[in-house]
């Protein structure tokens, strides 16, 4: 019995990225690309990233000092409105624009998936997925619902056509530090992809429709009408 647990557990930790969601290193050949690598050594040492999505963040940071008996409302300020925090005045603010692309791997059918996230081309995340596959398996073509964009353009190539809307999810997030207040004000894109594909001459042509990466809604193109899955 103690000869199989340990040998369970040698086999958990030689293949821990199977159980783990994110990395912090990922192998390329005989060498390995690290968190906070910039893009252009990633590349360099992996190649090309089998597809590639760009978005941005937009990030407001305002640092707010505690005023004894001057109130926030009094001035022309969207400052925080809780009654605590009424004694504060702004005294700084500052917006960062976030340049954010995600890079899929797709190693073929021996290896996982792997999307790296830069931010401002830097590396900040390493998310490892299902097993890949060869490339373009146009002659069983299946979508699901949930399917990321990547998983769909590496099996499929290409759409015909694209257009992408964009919303904006405001989120507010209050730190305070001795007689500091921080607000930060995250500006997140809610991306409505849509996407058309042409299956062969034996399927009607698809359009996809992605929110935020994720496959929602899929519609067969029958002579200029729509028809939803």
């Amino acid at each position: 019995m103690r000869t199989f647990i340990y040998l369970l557990v040698v086999f958990l930790l030689s293949e821990g990225t199977c159980l783990a969601q994110h990395s912090t290193t990922m192998r390329c050949g005989g060498r390995l690309v690290s968190l906070w690598d910039d893009k252009e050594d990633v590349e360099d040492v992996c190649g090309p990233p089998s597809f590639v999505d760009v978005l941005e963040e937009e990030r407001t940071v305002k640092t707010y000092q505690r005023t004894p008996g001057q109130k926030i409302s009094d001035q022309k300020t969207d400052a925080p409105a809780e009654p605590e925090d009424q004694n504060y005045q702004r005294i700084t603010e500052r917006t960062f624009v976030i340049s954010i692309e995600e890079w899929t791997y797709n190693f073929g059918p021996s290896r996982f998936i792997q999307t790296l996230r830069f931010e401002n081309s830097r590396l900040v995340s390493i998310q490892i997925g299902g097993y890949g596959f060869s490339k373009h398996p146009r002659n069983h073509p299946i979508v699901e619902k949930g399917d990321s964009k990547a998983l769909v353009a590496m099996k499929y190539g290409p759409p015909e056509y694209t257009r992408r809307n964009y919303e904006q999810d405001v989120r507010i997030n209050r730190r305070k530090d001795g007689n500091y207040l921080f607000v930060e004000e995250l500006k997140k894109p809610i991306m409505k992809d849509e996407w058309v594909y042409d299956f062969g001459p034996n399927s009607f042509r698809q359009k996809l429709f992605f929110v935020n990466n994720a496959l929602v809604e899929i519609r067969s193109l029958k002579k200029g009408k729509e028809q939803s899955d």
